[in-house]
């Protein structure tokens, strides 16, 4: 089935101006061995502290996480 021109339009508007933040593997990785044992909600909330360092500054809405 053929895409219209409109609908392909449509879709580049929305994702225009999208931030695409590579998390490389090796990096959470070194990050989740260097915390303590915790619990889950504080796991949770190391998790986000760490991904909020790393996308400091950006437009959250419009950021997406690539962990690689």
């Amino acid at each position: 089935m053929p895409v219209d021109q409109q609908f392909i339009d449509a879709v580049n508007a929305m994702l225009s101006g999208m931030i695409s933040v590579e998390l490389p593997m090796d990096a959470l990785h070194q990050a989740l061995l260097s915390w303590s044992p915790c619990a889950p909600d504080e796991c949770k909330a190391r998790l986000a502290e760490w991904i909020d360092a790393r996308t400091r500054g950006m437009d959250k809405s419009k950021v997406r996480i690539v962990v690689k």
